[in-house]
């Protein structure tokens, strides 16, 4: 299996016609919203370390204090050479409270994947602004 090396989230990825990324809007750890609850369309995008040139799947699923909250977002990828590989997932949320949020990741054997270290992917936590308009 492919090895996930970097994910971002953000608000959403360009792609320039000299293959250059545009990424707007990057969260680091938290995501502040005017109030709840709120709906919120995030962008994960992910750089995937290939060495054999076969098809693999990714499934992404987010979930937070209350369980799921998205479906399950299926990612194909088809490398036609060694090195990196990207991925990106627009996903709509409904988030209902504050609180963390979760993003799992399996393989097509629904396997859960971990970073090289054993620890699991990113999490993130949503919160409410404490005056003015955010997001």
């Amino acid at each position: 299996m492919p090895r996930l090396t970097l994910q971002l989230i953000c608000d959403d990825v360009r792609i320039e016609n000299n293959g250059k990324l545009i990424i707007i809007g990057l969260y680091v750890d938290v995501i502040v919203v005017s109030g709840f609850p709120a709906s919120v369309v995030l962008t994960f995008l992910q750089f995937y370390q290939v060495e054999e040139l076969s098809r693999f799947v990714v499934n992404l699923r987010l979930s937070g204090p209350r369980g799921d909250i998205s479906e399950p977002v299926l990612m194909n990828f088809e490398p036609t050479s060694p090195g990196a590989v990207i991925g990106l997932a627009k996903i709509p949320m409904h988030v209902e409270s504050p609180g963390e949020y979760r993003i799992t990741l399996t393989d097509s054997d629904g396997r859960i994947l971990h970073n090289p270290d054993g620890t699991p992917y990113k999490s993130f936590a949503i919160l409410q602004a404490a005056t003015g308009i955010a997001r």
